[in-house]
């Protein structure tokens, strides 16, 4: 599917808009590094294929080719601008994207820098991460040949014409004069094999109601899946807010350890309650939908489960755990819980998580069914370093 095509049709996630640009340019950076000069890419040498990699054939250097780092830059622009169409829940990852627009130099910089800004994008660049993108790149580059503007209205009229020239000419036969038919003529004509024929037909039916019955749910469930992968999910999972559990009673061990604690040292490092991955969740990842927040005030977050398809229905809850780096104490909040439905590879959720008041403090999306997993830590503010 050639990339211009496809960025007419579709809208791309910050995750799969840093995901080419780091492919892209980081191949042309290595042809640049052999010693090839004055060599470009635009968006209609691209192809992307059904696997979810690129391909693009080089443009070399010509009247109407720009220089390397500029044909990139270029190419780069179309896949932010394709991103910024994402929606308001995403606008945090295309902030990032957009650094790179900030980027002069040749193209060696450049892709370094796209490294970094990929890297942010996909949680480190996890195989696991990359994967499961690549593979939503594969299936919106499938489901958008159906949607290619390219695709030729004359050919069904073609198609029309060559079968009405292509239909013979019947002569009905001529019986005799006096109107009555030779019983010769009855005998050679008379049909044989009809009860074989009506049986092998049975047969057939049989076989494809059998098929239908047992393939016509995964292909809906294939259908229904790239849908969602295009446009967004067409039956939204059901957000279902718990409230708030009340704060964790007082420690007296801890209050003793909060005694001896010295402020001077700064804030310590938060440690996850729970690993990046586990069992049937793959990822667990949270961002805020309000720019900043700040202690002691409520702070709206979104949260995404990223999860292996299963052949069932399951309930996905998470919630949160708030550490106060400065005094080594952490608390727990409720969160969301929603219905994966048979199929679904991610669920995400809205949440007000109330923020208490602290110098320093570290907030954790921890999932609780169907397995425990935790998201990075989301610092409040994001550049304290004393208490």
């Amino acid at each position: 599917m050639p990339l211009q095509r496809l960025l007419t049709v579709a809208t791309l996630t910050p995750a799969q808009a840093a995901l080419l640009a780091r492919d892209l340019v980081g191949g042309l950076d290595a042809i640049h590094r052999i010693g090839s000069d004055g060599v470009g890419i635009d968006a209609a040498s691209v192809r992307l294929t059904g696997t979810g990699q690129v391909r693009f054939d080089p443009l070399w250097d010509g009247a109407d080719t720009p220089g390397t780092a500029g044909s990139a830059a270029a190419v780069l622009d179309e896949l932010i601008a394709s991103a910024r169409r994402a929606g308001p829940g995403r606008q945090s990852a295309v902030a990032r994207l957009m650094r790179l627009e900030e980027v002069n130099g040749d193209v060696t910089a450049l892709a370094g820098r796209v490294g970094e800004v990929a890297d942010e994008l996909l949680d480190g660049g996890s195989p696991r991460r990359v994967e499961h993108v690549r593979r939503g790149l594969g299936a919106l580059a499938v489901a958008s040949r159906s949607l290619d503007p390219g695709t030729s209205a004359e050919e069904p009229r073609a198609r029309e014409t060559a079968a009405s020239v292509a239909t013979p000419l019947t002569r009905r036969p001529r019986l005799p004069r006096d109107g009555r038919v030779p019983r010769r003529m009855l005998f050679h004509r008379r049909r044989r094999g009809g009860r074989l024929k009506v049986f092998v037909l049975l047969l057939l039916a049989a076989a494809l109601v059998a098929g239908g019955w047992w393939a016509g749910p995964r292909i809906w469930d294939e259908v229904r899946d790239t849908w969602d992968e295009l446009f967004g999910s067409s039956d939204p999972p059901p957000v279902q807010i718990e409230p708030v559990s009340p704060p964790p009673e007082p420690d007296d061990d801890a209050d003793e350890a909060d005694g001896d604690a010295d402020p001077a040292s700064g804030p310590v490092t938060a440690e996850a309650p729970a690993p990046e991955s586990a069992g049937a969740v793959s990822g667990v990842r949270m961002e805020t939908t309000a720019g900043t927040c700040t202690a002691g005030s409520p702070c709206p977050v979104r949260v995404e489960v990223d999860l292996d398809p299963a052949g069932s229905a399951r309930q996905v809850t998470w919630g949160f755990e708030i550490v106060d780096r400065c005094a080594a104490e952490s608390t727990t909040q409720g969160g969301v819980t929603v219905t994966a439905q048979s199929g679904w590879t991610q669920v995400w959720g809205l949440s007000q998580v109330d923020l208490p008041d602290g110098a320093a403090l570290a907030v954790f999306a921890v999932t609780d069914s169907p397995d425990q997993a935790a998201s990075g830590p989301m610092l409040v503010p994001e550049d304290a370093d004393t208490c």
